[in-house]
């Protein structure tokens, strides 16, 4: 549920649209 370097996760993870470098974990 959050971003890689990042705290919070925006959007759906699932589609990799609510990170900016793309990757989100959990």
């Amino acid at each position: 549920i959050r971003c890689q370097g990042s705290n919070q996760c925006y959007g759906h993870c699932r589609e990799k649209t609510g990170c900016p470098n793309g990757k989100c974990i959990d």
